[in-house]
């Protein structure tokens, strides 16, 4: 499962936020620096926000660890805003349904 999570958060591209509940449970919880919200129409709304304020967001996966339904992804987001290329480093942690 981790591997296919890792491939998803590095391909993920505008037109997968439309099929986020093929990954994300109906009462999914997404928590970032900006945002604390329930449930997949309010987790959508952030990465169409995401796909339109940023130049080529992207997510590259440095390290993974999974125990059970634990998963950790070490990831670096990159992307471009206002003419210059950002980079920031953080950890996703995701607990896996048993589907």
């Amino acid at each position: 499962a981790i591997d296919r999570i890792a491939r998803l958060f590095e391909t993920f591209a505008p037109a997968d936020v439309d099929r986020l509940a093929d990954w994300y449970t109906e009462d999914a919880h997404f928590r970032d620096p900006f945002s604390d919200v329930k449930g997949i129409a309010r987790i959508r709304t952030i990465y169409h926000h995401l796909f339109e304020a940023l130049d080529s967001p992207r997510f590259a996966v440095l390290q993974r660890s999974q125990t059970g339904d634990q998963c950790f992804l070490l990831w670096d987001f990159s992307f471009g805003l206002r003419g210059q290329v950002r980079v920031i480093r953080g950890v996703s942690h995701l607990r896996l349904a048993a589907d």
